[in-house]
């Protein structure tokens, strides 16, 4: 666990490398932030949840939304898997708003939001899994959720671009590389093992 700050720090020290090097190190760690982000662990599974509006045929994403995983709704205390549609099957099946409202069965992702069909006829509830987006720390100060639970990955990923890119020491790099990997097989075992013991996000 640590801020933007205490990484960078972390990174150039046994790099022995100065203050100079910082910026180019935050750059290194959003660069490896955005590397692993798109892997699902734990800590950067969610789930949502809404309510539908009769006759409202789009919803908005969560404000951390990164991907769609699934997307579940509830009705009359049953939980059902929507089917994902193009735009173009959604517009050849639900022609008429007026015609094709009900209880919603498709979904397609349309200009970031959520296009449900048939319309909802009621107010049925939504659950949204998601992998969330990680925010993007600038200051010394300021964190996000690979920071906050997966720093060492990020840190060896970034060391090793520092390594390569500022002392072009190859052998340094390479081991870094490695540390790397090794905190990802602990991460992604950590989460199927949180997964298999049912405290995973998805159900």
């Amino acid at each position: 666990m640590a801020n933007l700050g205490e990484c960078v720090n972390r990174i150039l020290e046994p790099l022995f490398l100065t203050g100079e090097y910082t910026a180019g190190a935050k750059t290194a760690i959003k660069t490896a932030t955005d590397f692993y982000k798109r892997k699902l662990f734990w800590f950067n599974e969610e789930m949502g949840t809404g309510v539908t509006i009769s006759g409202t045929e789009r919803y908005a994403f969560p404000a951390d939304f990164g991907d769609l995983l699934t997307l579940n709704i509830t009705i009359n205390n049953n939980n059902y898997p929507l089917r994902r549609r193009t735009s173009q099957e959604m517009d050849n099946l639900y022609v008429s708003a007026a015609q094709y409202s009900g209880y919603p069965q498709d979904f397609s992702i349309e200009k970031n939001a959520i296009r449900l069909g048939p319309i909802p006829n009621g107010a049925y509830t939504l659950k949204i899994y998601y992998r969330k987006e990680p925010a993007t720390a600038t200051a010394d100060s300021q964190t996000n959720i690979f920071l906050t639970n997966a720093e060492p990955l990020i840190r060896w990923k970034a060391a090793a671009d520092i390594a390569f890119n500022y002392r072009r020491d190859t052998e340094a790099a390479q081991g870094f590389l490695l540390q790397a990997d090794m905190e990802l097989k602990n991460h992604q075992s950590e989460s199927l093992q949180k997964q298999m013991k049912g405290s995973g996000r998805r159900r």
